[in-house]
């Protein structure tokens, strides 16, 4: 641990040597020493593992700033300075204690990675998505305001949906997600056939994996709905991967028949599968059979 006699003496080091990069990591510090501020050639500064709570305002005097790393310590919030530094490019912020990100962070237009997990963020904001340069976005997949698909398809399908959002703040997004699940051979993609396209093949394909496809129908007052209809696979084989797809805020279509015993047991699978996935999700049960 340094004491504060050594601490001084580094920081005035640092000044007269002008080193682009400092660092303090793990050196049980409260407070950022004043004398940190004053290193305005600094490009990289380093603060993990300490025990700060906040960011002193004093950070925007730190211009030439590339790069700020605040990992693992109790930062509860950022000061609006910080999105001052025109020349930030990257940002740690993970495993501290804030619970926002203000929508100012769309000032920081050189970011390329913003690191936020391990926080108590609960949204993010729209502005995210002006940040065009941005090549590497870490986030807890807790995040509310993010529909899970596009935060496991990564940075540029985040930024391009926070992006949309910003595009069409004025104009309600008509939109739902519906799911058709059940066993193999019950006649799901007969179903998504005949909702999308008004026909039936009696020897219709057995679908493999995941089908999806764009259902577009009129509701109250003529207004367009997109419904993205996902078909999933019954076989067996794809119920490890069904975790990954079964989602929050979305319509389920449960199909199933009652020809044998096998169906009314893979009936109960599928209402459990759905119960542990879908929280609370409404779930429309269809029993399809051919008179």
């Amino acid at each position: 641990m340094i004491n504060l006699p050594e601490l001084k003496d580094i920081i005035e080091y640092n000044k007269i040597n002008k080193y682009p990069v400092f660092d303090l990591i793990n050196c049980d510090l409260h407070n950022i020493p004043k004398e940190v501020f004053e290193l305005d050639h600094l490009e990289k500064l380093i603060l993990s593992s300490n025990k700060f709570t906040e960011i002193p305002s004093e950070i925007k005097k730190l211009k030439n700033l590339r790069i700020l790393i605040l990992y693992n310590n109790k930062i509860t919030r950022l000061p609006e300075e910080i999105f001052s530094l025109p020349n930030l490019e990257g940002l740690n912020l993970r495993k501290n204690r804030l619970t926002e990100i203000s929508g100012n962070i769309k000032s920081l237009v050189n970011l390329k990675f913003l690191f936020l997990e391990e926080n108590s963020i609960t949204n993010l904001p729209n502005e995210i998505g002006y940040l065009e340069k941005l090549e590497h976005l870490r986030i807890d997949s807790s995040i509310q305001n993010l529909p899970p698909e596009i935060y496991q398809k990564g940075t540029r399908a985040i930024l391009s949906y926070f992006k949309e959002i910003l595009a069409n703040s004025n104009v309600p997004v008509n939109e739902a997600k519906l799911l058709l699940v059940g066993s193999g051979n019950v006649g799901k993609t007969s179903m998504m056939k005949r909702l999308i396209y008004n026909i039936f093949n009696e020897n219709e394909y057995t679908t493999e994996g995941i089908d999806i496809k764009k259902w577009m129908t009129k509701i109250k007052s003529n207004i367009d709905l997109r419904i993205n209809i996902w078909d999933f696979g019954g076989q067996e084989i794809y119920h490890a991967t069904h975790q990954f797809f079964l989602t929050k805020r979305s319509l389920y279509l449960l199909i199933w028949t009652a020809r044998t015993d096998d169906n009314l047991l893979n009936f109960d699978y599928w209402l459990e599968v759905i119960k542990l996935l879908s929280a609370g999700s409404p779930v429309l049960v269809i029993l399809n059979k051919i008179a």
